[in-house]
């Protein structure tokens, strides 16, 4: 093997992902804007529905035309699978119906996927139940948020963190466990801990810097700090800084033989930020981190003795590299993978799951992957470990191929990572009941959407976190003026995880609340909301012919601001769109619900709804001659999108 300048390597490894991270984020710079994404508008039975009988059919409105043939899927609490005897699409393509055979008293789980026009893929689930006798808190335990399509950038970037922490501390293991008492020869380069640690620290820059993208805030250096206030943000950032003062241990002669703490740190923390940490179970990210460390102490090590040279003089030093590394493997190739056996299985709730969900899939992947990669080893130690000093080149060979399983076996634990798990501990929420004709108003408090539900008589507000799920713990404060002036304190009942609801009367005029929710997964803050009673005209009509006239206009000049925080402002950006590529982008191309007008303002039409299968509320400005839409705010889970349009003639 030629002599190889570690210095200069590491330079050349970081020019290329350098080149790799401008490319990527050029793209995304220059992507289009609008896609026709298919959000979820209402369903039925509704998310929540508490039913004496059971439904005849499911049905799904979307609001854009969907592609391809729809996947629906409908199981029990306890995993159990019903059969559906059709799914289909309606002629207009945007409502999906699926016929369902005759259900017992349960709770029930509808999971569903569907094919955009222009080919992004959306999915989601929602649960209803069966019986009179079941309670508003029923299967009231913490659930994990259902993911939306594949995300091919997270699971490339995260593979590119957790390789190069791996392969890292692997080596870094190697060099003080197997080569410590047996060194290499002088024109032997060192292990590549460096620039495997650099190849990480490319990756957490990566995945920070497109969160900042997906906000709109990339270009804003002020509003970096509030863009990423949620607990896997925070986590991505101290993962940098623990993978860059891994980099400088690495690079120093003094230093080099702690430098593999501050990678370990590194994967702990990217296992706390994954299903581990959402898993109220103690010891699920203490297993999970051992399995991690026990993996990248297999992966590494590998890599280390295929970086060893063979040639006569440094042939011996290789043979009893091999032989250690083949006692030092054995143990934790063992214990890792009877811990990653334990941790991955009790993310499901039957056995059947294996096979009919895509969690399963990946996971039978990576177990045929491990099993490959111990099939291979064993190989190496049968054939190639017996006759090393004489014939190395055999078990170069083989180790090397076992290298590529292992990397293999890597890359489907990170395809796991961003894949949402069939189960929650066995269960999944309900949910509040829905509620119908209600008056709705909605903000952001923090990172949380807070949903303020009024109908005669009762107030109800729902807390939702980034990605649709309730928090797991805690209860809002609820306070405000009535439109007399005076002030109110409100001690709501639980309604269900996330929920509070209570008596009360509605005075006519604005009613002003705040509603205060505590931090836990994410940042939390205070919504500001004003419910206008009593419910003003009908508003579906507006709704209806403010769509088509913004539809049939031409080139729109569309002015953008995103926060994802209460706290957070955000920097406006400008573009040009067409009216129809404007509306397919947009929540309530098929209308919404709960559809009420309100005052008129700087006269300008306003409404108000919902769009409640997505859990997304919008308020919407109207020209009254025109009839297109001049402003509207957009708040959905963990956003609230401001959009200012104006007309060029």
């Amino acid at each position: 093997m030629p002599n190889i300048n570690h210095r200069s390597l590491l330079l050349r490894v970081g020019r290329v992902f350098a080149v790799v991270f401008c490319v990527v984020f050029a793209g995304l710079g220059l992507a289009a804007p609008a896609n026709a994404h298919s959000f979820l508008v209402r369903t039925s039975p509704a998310t929540g529905a508490r039913l004496s009988t059971g439904p005849d059919e499911v049905v799904l409105d979307f609001s854009e035309r969907i592609d391809g043939t729809p996947h629906l899927s409908l199981r029990t609490a306890t995993g159990t699978k019903i059969d559906l005897a059709f799914v289909g699409t309606d002629p207009g393509g945007t409502r999906i119906r699926a016929n369902v055979p005759t259900l017992a008293r349960d709770i029930y789980l509808v999971t569903w996927q569907v094919l955009a026009r222009d080919g992004h893929t959306t999915e989601g689930e929602f649960a209803f139940a069966v019986g009179t006798d079941l309670p508003p808190g029923a299967v009231d335990t913490r659930t994990r948020p259902s993911q939306g399509r594949f995300g091919w950038a997270d699971a490339l970037i995260q593979f590119e963190i957790v390789a190069g922490l791996a392969f890292a501390f692997g080596c870094l293991a190697s060099e003080r466990l197997i080569w410590a008492t047996h060194r290499p020869a002088p024109t032997s380069p060192k292990s590549p801990a460096a620039p495997s640690i650099a190849f990480a620290l490319v990756g957490v820059m990566s995945a920070v810097a497109l969160e900042l993208h997906r906000r709109h805030v990339l270009g804003s250096l002020t509003d970096w700090s509030g863009a990423l206030a949620t607990r896997a943000d925070r986590l991505m950032v101290a993962t940098g800084s623990l993978t860059g003062l891994a980099l400088v241990a690495a690079r120093s002669s003094r230093l080099r033989r702690i430098a593999a703490l501050p990678v370990a740190a590194a994967l702990a923390l990217m296992v706390w930020r994954g299903h581990s940490g959402d898993d109220s179970r103690w010891w699920a990210t203490p297993l999970g981190t051992a399995h991690v460390i026990g993996s990248a102490a297999w992966a590494g090590a590998l890599l280390h003795l295929t970086r060893r040279p063979i040639d006569r003089p440094a042939r011996t030093a290789f043979g009893i590299a091999a032989r250690r590394y083949s006692r030092f493997a054995l143990p934790v190739v063992a214990v890792t993978i009877g811990i990653g056996t334990i941790v991955a299985f009790t993310r499901f709730d039957s056995i059947h799951q294996l096979w009919t969900t895509r969690y399963g899939t990946i996971l039978l992947i990576k177990l045929a992957l491990v099993v490959a990669a111990l099939v291979l080893a064993n190989l190496a130690r049968a054939k190639g470990l017996r006759n090393v000093d004489n014939k190395p080149s055999t078990l170069r060979t083989i180790v090397r191929v076992e290298l590529l399983a292992v990397t293999a076996v890597l890359a489907a634990s990170v395809a796991l990572a961003v894949t949402a798990p069939p189960s929650s501990a066995g269960s999944f929420v309900l949910g509040p009941p829905p509620i119908a004709n209600a008056t709705w108003g909605a903000d952001l408090a923090g990172n949380n959407l807070v949903l303020v539900a009024a109908v005669d008589h009762q107030l109800q507000i729902r807390v939702l976190q980034p990605g649709g799920q309730p928090p797991p713990t805690g209860r809002a404060t609820i306070s405000g003026k009535q439109p007399d002036g005076s002030d109110i304190d409100i001690t709501a009942r639980n309604c269900g995880q996330g929920c509070e609801t209570i008596s009360h009367e509605w005075q006519p005029g604005t009613t002003e609340l705040g509603v205060t929710v505590g931090e836990s997964d994410y940042a939390g803050g205070t919504a500001h909301v004003s419910i206008e009673w009593s419910p003003g005209p009908v508003g579906g009509p507006l709704l209806a012919a403010a769509v088509a006239a913004t539809k049939q206009a031409g080139n729109i000049s569309l002015t953008e601001s995103v926060t994802s925080n209460s706290a957070a402002s955000a920097d406006a950006g400008n573009t040009r769109i067409s009216g129809p590529d404007f509306i397919s982008q947009e929540p309530f191309g098929n209308g919404g619900d709960d559809v009420h007008q309100l005052a008129d303002d700087q006269g300008l039409n306003v409404i108000a709804f919902t769009v409640p299968a997505s859990n997304i509320w919008i308020k919407m400005w109207i020209d009254p001659i025109t009839k297109r839409i001049a402003k509207e705010t957009i708040i959905d889970p963990g956003h609230r999108i401001e959009h200012t349009i104006s007309y060029p003639p």
